[in-house]
Formats: structure tokens, C-alpha cells, sequence
């Protein structure tokens, strides 16, 4: 009677003790999430892992990580072409086939670039990527462990209407109006000077603003930006190059699965070695700065 009274949902704290057996990590739940958008997330996961094992069992879709049953819950902030609404962008392949090759299956969310964070520090979720190489020193997410291999290298960019503003470096944003994605560290440490830094929950508002004169300067990864102007018809911007930063992007595990984030790091260091990180960076990201020639038309 008492193990079913223990799964009874009470609260955060006590799903989180449910969830989390482990003495050595911290009785609680996930700052910033209150207990009905936490357990409401917990269950979205759960669902989404039914689905997927609904999915392994149609006939030509078994696969030897699908008879184990395993599988890791993953966000990402990124939209295309990192990760799309098919499963076919390149983060989405790549953590398939390195999954794969460790013996698991995964699901991969997207929640807003904040919550992402959260939700994979708190253990809703297992993980979190693409994310800057530091992240793990960050205090507000202590309990994240990085994939010491790097997935891409990614290059922050300012992207502006007016070809004659020439964005160098972090310090030439002073005096402009700009805007960044919500939860996108890299960006709000390097603009926490500017008292009028604008922040939206993703790529498509950021380029709707810069696209209805809301702002003189969005700031965002070059893959996103070129791949999200053309979806919502962005004629006539300008990239900034060279890029404001260029950073190696990282997978974050949750801390309980330290020994699966070494394995995924010598999966992902064997997949560079036998051409299939390569196949699938070719197949998904290289054709977006192929058809960008400087200004966009």
C-alpha cells in the first residue's frame, strides 16, 4: 500500500523523489517549474515514449536498440535546419544513429531554449543540445554532465536590414536596438550591458521583428538564421561576417547518466571516423550556407 500511495502525485518534490531513487543527488524538482508544468512535462515524456515504442513495432521498424526498450528523452531549442518538425534535421540524425549504436532509442522535444534547460537539469528529460561548451559550470544547472565530443561548430552572427551596419564585434551593439532568443546563454552573457536588449521565445519571432522594423539587430546562429529567412520569405538582409563568435556546440546529460554520456561521446568520435557524422552533416547542413552568398534575395 505504501509503494502505490508513493506514486500518487503530491506535489513536485515528491514526483521529483519518485523519478529520482538516487541519495546522492538533491531531494527536490526543478527550480522555475511549478508542480503542475512539471508533471505535466513528465507525462508528455511518458507519452512520448508509448508512441515510440507503438512506432517500433510496425512491421520493417524493429531494431536491435528497439527490443531493449531504452530510450533517451532529449530537447533542443533549434529549429531547422538542427533539428525539424520530421526528425530529419541534423541534430535529429545524429543523436538517431549515435543513439543507436549504444543501444537506444530516442525522442527528441523542442520546448522553448529555457525550459529545455531546465527540464534536462531537473531529470524530466535526459538531455539537452546543441549548447556551448561551459554550460555545466553554470550554477543554475548543476546537475547537467557534458558530452565531452562535439556535435558542430556553431557561428553567432548579427543579422540586420541595413547593409551599411556593420555588426564586428559584441561591444558595436551598443546603441542599437537588438534581440536574442530567450535562454540562448552564449548570447545573454555576452549582451547583459545593453539596457535594451529585446528576448523572444524563438528563431521565427526573432526574424518577424527584424523583418517589421522592431528592432535594428538580431543576433543568432548562422544556421538558423539563413534556414528560418527563407521560411517566413526574409528578403533583403544582410549576415555580418566574420561571425561575433564562433563556439563548439555540446550535448548535456542529465547528471544520472554520466556513463551513457562517455559511451555517446565514443559513439559520436567513431561515427567522425567512419564518414557518417560527415554523410549527415553534408546532407543536412552544408546545402543552407551553399545557397547563401552574403545578402539575402
Amino acid at each position: 500500500m505504501q509503494h502505490r500511495v508513493r506514486h500518487q502525485y503530491v506535489g513536485s518534490q515528491e514526483a521529483w523523489s519518485i523519478l529520482n531513487p538516487d541519495p546522492s543527488l538533491p531531494d527536490h524538482g526543478p527550480a522555475g517549474l511549478s508542480g503542475a508544468h512539471w508533471m505535466a512535462a513528465w507525462m508528455r515524456r511518458r507519452l512520448a515514449g508509448v508512441l515510440l515504442s507503438l512506432a517500433c513495432l510496425a512491421p520493417g521498424t524493429a531494431t536491435a536498440a528497439a527490443d531493449t526498450g531504452r530510450v533517451l528523452y532529449l530537447n533542443t531549442a533549434f529549429g531547422p535546419p538542427i533539428s525539424t518538425a520530421d526528425n530529419s534535421g541534423f541534430f535529429d540524425r545524429l543523436m538517431q544513429e549515435a543513439c543507436r549504436r549504444i543501444g537506444y532509442r530516442v525522442s527528441i522535444d523542442k520546448p522553448q531554449a529555457e525550459r529545455a534547460l531546465m527540464l534536462a537539469n531537473s531529470g524530466i528529460n535526459d538531455g539537452d543540445g546543441p549548447r556551448i561548451a561551459n554550460l555545466d559550470n553554470v550554477w543554475s544547472y548543476p546537475y547537467l554532465v557534458r558530452v565531452e565530443e562535439k556535435l558542430l561548430d556553431i557561428d553567432f552572427v548579427a543579422i540586420t536590414r541595413d547593409p551599411n551596419l556593420s555588426i564586428r564585434a559584441w561591444n558595436s551593439l551598443a546603441g542599437h536596438n537588438v534581440a536574442i532568443v530567450t535562454g540562448w546563454k552564449i548570447l545573454e552573457r555576452h549582451l547583459a550591458y545593453l539596457s535594451n536588449l529585446i528576448k523572444v521565445k524563438d528563431v521565427e519571432h526573432l526574424l518577424l521583428l527584424l523583418q517589421h522594423g522592431r528592432t535594428d539587430v538580431v543576433i543568432m546562429d548562422r544556421y538558423s538564421g539563413l534556414a528560418t529567412a527563407r521560411l517566413i520569405g526574409l528578403k533583403d538582409f544582410h549576415v555580418n561576417d566574420p561571425p561575433l563568435e564562433s563556439t563548439p556546440m555540446y550535448l548535456y546529460l542529465n547528471i544520472r547518466h554520466v556513463e551513457i554520456a562517455q559511451k555517446l561521446s565514443a559513439a559520436l568520435q567513431a561515427m567522425k571516423r567512419d564518414g557518417t557524422y560527415n554523410r549527415i552533416h553534408q546532407e543536412t547542413l552544408s546545402h543552407v550556407i551553399g545557397q547563401h552568398t552574403g545578402s539575402g534575395h
